[in-house]
């Protein structure tokens, strides 16, 4: 799609936005897995579903039943988080189509969820260099006993 550039900053870095409907974020073939995922930013340590747009979710989960691993990359004040998109489906999908009670957590994922869901944990500060252990998770997933 095509792209509208609000500012050039220094290094290279672009602000804008795509005029239509992009893909996830990332991409990612590496050591025979492929990674589809949707970098996510919220400034409260529980995750609002409403972040996540329609046309992402769909995105994920084509790339999921294509058996690529399709993930969130979530990162709060608390600390950024690997979740696979197979554990986020569902709530996301009730949420979509409104079905569950009010005033249950049904709106977001807490901190507590996101610690729970997640194969891939970094401290705030931490350097995202998350890719070996997703990589070690993954290897871990498709090994026969």
């Amino acid at each position: 799609p095509e792209v509208t550039i609000l500012w050039r900053g220094p290094k290279g870095r672009i602000t804008g936005f795509l005029k239509q409907h992009g893909e996830p974020d990332y991409t990612v073939l590496v050591a025979g897995f492929t990674l589809v995922f949707d970098a996510k930013r919220c400034s409260t340590r529980d995750f609002r579903l409403a972040n996540i747009k329609p046309h992402q979710a769909k995105a994920l989960t084509a790339a999921l039943r294509q058996r690529a691993f399709a993930c969130l990359f979530i990162q709060t004040p608390a600390g950024r988080y690997v979740v696979p998109w197979s554990a986020v489906e569902g709530k996301f999908n009730r949420w979509l189509s409104k079905v569950y009670k009010r005033g249950t957590n049904a709106t977001v994922l807490s901190a507590d969820e996101l610690v729970e869901l997640c194969v891939v944990r970094m401290k705030r500060r931490a350097p995202p260099d998350y890719l070996p252990t997703l990589l070690a998770h993954l290897r871990s997933l498709t090994e026969v006993p």
